[in-house]
């Protein structure tokens, strides 16, 4: 390549665009008078020539990362405030305003940027359906566990819930180990079919394995019970009884801290909480006790 210039003291590389595009070998010329930039196959600016010069236009944050851009009326604000929030951890573009020299009239196009956008997606909100209400108690069962740390005094580390989807009326055991979770289902199970003299028809969980085993299995079988499970990732399709699990353990650290009590007083403050709640109007039921 001819009519280069050897500058010892440049900290970096610079390659006309323009020269290129004389020579014919402009790999960045959308028309003759025209270029753009992209990085990662994402346009980052377009530029047009203006009397031998490509002036940008609509150009994003992350241009620093592949071009050097000469003083430009239009630009100089936008490459001042890209620095800077990058330099400041991404801040904001209003508090960057009040760093002194970066006011207002320097800072005065925000410009989107692609880390700030990526950084704040979240997981789209689930849809929620509306199921229709049981005719009668039993009919169907929401359950799951929790863990609460430090152990009880009675060495519980887990409490397991059990919440009937017509009446909203809520049982808690306490387990010291997953797996005793199918016998606390069984006791249960036992005294609630007597207490309401009806049998449970349907059971919703997740897909842990303290609920999907050979125990469990053989326990729906024989009882006629349908095992509704939730798609694993997604507990918003057991949220009654994440939602009631969320409910007694507030509640009980609400009391603890009240009472002065040590944690280790959780199971029964759960206990408390559940007994009190079984109690107290709710929304679900029309406000009955």
């Amino acid at each position: 390549m001819t009519e280069v210039l050897f500058v010892p003291d440049l900290g970096f590389r610079l390659l006309s665009v323009r020269r290129l595009a004389q020579k014919g070998v402009g790999s960045n010329l959308k028309t003759e008078d025209e270029a753009i930039g992209t990085d990662k196959y994402v346009l980052v600016f377009t530029a047009f020539l203006n009397d031998g010069l490509y002036f940008v236009h609509d150009a994003n944050a992350q241009i620093t990362r592949i071009v050097h851009v000469a003083s430009h009326d239009g630009f100089e604000g936008v490459a001042l405030r890209t620095v800077w929030h990058e330099r400041f951890g991404h801040l904001h573009d209003n508090a960057l305003r009040q760093i002194p020299g970066l006011e207002k009239e320097k800072v005065e196009k925000e410009v989107g940027c692609e880390a700030c956008f990526k950084g704040k997606m979240v997981r789209k909100g689930f849809h929620k359906t509306s199921e229709r209400k049981s005719k009668q108690p039993l009919e169907l069962i929401h359950s799951d566990v929790d863990k609460i740390s430090p152990a009880s005094i009675g060495k519980a580390v887990y409490f397991v819930t059990f919440l009937d989807n017509y009446s909203n009326f809520l049982t808690v055991r306490f387990l010291t180990h997953k797996n005793e979770v199918f016998d606390s289902f069984t006791s249960s199970k036992a005294e609630v079919e007597n207490q309401f003299n009806l049998k449970i028809k349907k059971f919703q969980s997740d897909c842990g394995t303290e609920y999907c085993n050979q125990a469990f299995k053989g326990e729906f079988v024989k009882s006629g019970i349908l095992h509704r499970r939730s798609v694993p990732g997604c507990p918003e399709q057991n949220g009654k009884a994440e939602r009631v699990n969320r409910t007694v353990s507030e509640m009980a650290r609400y009391m603890l801290l009240h009472a002065g009590l040590p944690l280790r007083f959780w199971a029964q403050a759960v206990s408390t909480a559940c007994n009190i709640r079984n109690r107290c109007p709710s929304k679900a039921i029309g406000w009955q006790q």
